[in-house]
């Protein structure tokens, strides 16, 4: 009984230390693509209104 009880608490602390590391290399990895894709969403949108302006303008020389 006592090696059986012994087992599963290994069990539990390799569980335990899988999950602190799995939430480690999440977090690690978001905090570096959440600011790349806000940066390329924001460069996006500024392209975006580039376009818009360069087709109003393209309207404007051709009347």
């Amino acid at each position: 009984m006592h090696q059986e009880a012994f087992n599963k608490l290994n069990l539990l602390t390799v569980s335990s230390r899988l999950f602190e590391l799995s939430e480690r290399y999440i977090k690690a990895g978001l905090s570096h693509s959440v600011p790349l894709v806000l940066r390329l969403r924001k460069n996006k949108f500024f392209q975006k209104q580039l376009l818009d302006m360069s087709c109003q303008n393209n309207r404007i020389i051709s009347v």
